[in-house]
């Protein structure tokens, strides 16, 4: 017997292609873009497969509008406040990064698995707002590095991305403010200071073992893990893949060895910085200087460490995960010691925006020629921790 009830048309949401979209800037932002598949984010966007593709073409281009999507509501709130002092941007931005915590993760990781006419398309809103920062800083500063400072400022509000501490919206955007305008009033050394010498080549390990891993952070830094293969690999060290195997079994081992050996620098950099302290502010200083001087000398180690621990296979992922959060710990410490006022929310905020800080900036290759990089970078991350 037919229905009784009258069946209704099903109707398709009006926002579907943005609905998808999120879904698909959640889970890259949670898991990586290699570790997710069109599959995926139709399941969490609640819609089938085929329906996904009637929007989008491919995964590549899922990434690429994702990316444009956030980029471009943050430049266009921007444009639309028209701010005229730092003050003001800054208040618009703070509140259109909390809005978008993933946009951190999206930006610094997931965004070199584009081809180039892609990632050019996508930085131009970008540019566009380290743009405006950038001037009205220079209006407010009359010297020091504007360039610097603008992206230590958006380092600042792009920081929640990397913790899950929480505090009520509100709160949270008002510290983003401060901490920002910290970094802004931070006095860095000028164009007319002495430039950094360049860096020399290096000379390459004699141990095969060494000489592979070393290999290896370059490309995984610049390419992404899942990316680049043992044979790449093999090439850049003058060997064959088969040759690599015999000193690490799956390209995964290399990826845990060359993590492992980074994380364990963190540590002695942190012992060493803690033993020559009389205080735990000037061990928060030491602290931080260890941590810039390994970022700087090693900017494509550093980048691993950043991107590609959802790469590693368990369970040494947990183990490493554990051994970082155990580093990070210790900034917790040392800031919570040197500045015992604070709750334990706002310690842990200013601490992820100090690493923001550091991180960003470091692998922002064309600051690296700037006069006095490296003390300016040491300079916004304490400030954003003591002041």
């Amino acid at each position: 017997m037919a229905s009784l009830t009258p069946t209704r048309p099903r109707t398709r949401p009006r926002n579907r292609r943005e609905m998808i979209l999120r879904a698909a800037a959640d889970l890259f932002a949670e898991h990586g873009y290699h570790n997710v598949n069109t599959e995926d984010i139709a399941a969490a966007a609640g819609i089938g497969a085929s329906a996904l593709y009637r929007h989008f073409r491919n995964k590549h281009e899922l990434l690429e509008l994702a990316l444009a999507s956030e980029f471009q509501a943050v430049s266009s709130a921007l444009a639309e406040a028209a701010p005229r002092d730092i003050d003001s941007a800054i208040a618009v931005l703070a509140r259109a990064f909390g809005g978008r915590p993933r946009m951190g993760l999206l930006w610094s990781r997931e965004s070199r698995h584009l081809d180039d006419p892609a990632k050019q398309r996508i930085r131009g809103p970008f540019f566009e707002v380290r743009g405006t920062l950038e001037g009205l800083i220079r209006e407010r500063t009359q010297g020091g590095d504007p360039e610097l400072t603008a992206m230590a400022v958006i380092a600042v509000l792009t920081s929640p991305a990397y913790h899950q501490t929480t505090l009520p919206p509100d709160r949270m955007i008002a510290l983003l403010i401060e901490l920002s305008m910290i970094a802004v009033a931070t006095p860095l050394t000028g164009r007319d200071g002495a430039r950094p010498q360049p860096e020399p080549d290096g000379v390459t390990s004699s141990s095969r073992p060494s000489a592979i891993m070393a290999a290896a952070t370059r490309l995984f830094s610049v390419k992404g893990y899942q990316t680049v293969t043992m044979q790449d690999i093999g090439a850049a060290v003058g060997a064959t893949s088969a040759s690599l195997y015999r000193h690490f079994p799956t390209k995964g081992d290399l990826l845990t060895a060359i993590m492992t050996r980074a994380t364990e620098a963190l540590h002695v950099g942190l012992a060493d910085a803690l033993a020559g302290a009389a205080s735990p502010r000037e061990a928060l200083r030491a602290t931080v200087t260890a941590y810039v001087s390994f970022a700087t000398r090693h900017r494509d180690l550093l980048g691993v460490l950043v991107t590609e621990l959802p790469n590693i296979p368990e369970p040494d992922r947990r183990r490493l995960r554990a051994a970082q959060r155990e580093y990070v710990s210790e900034w917790f410490a040392l800031q919570a010691a040197a500045r015992p006022e604070q709750d334990r929310a706002v310690t842990r905020f200013r601490v992820h925006a100090a690493l923001a800080i550091v991180n960003d900036a470091v692998r922002t290759t064309r600051l690296s020629s700037h006069p006095g990089v490296v003390r300016n970078i040491v300079d916004l991350a304490v400030s954003v921790l003591e002041n």
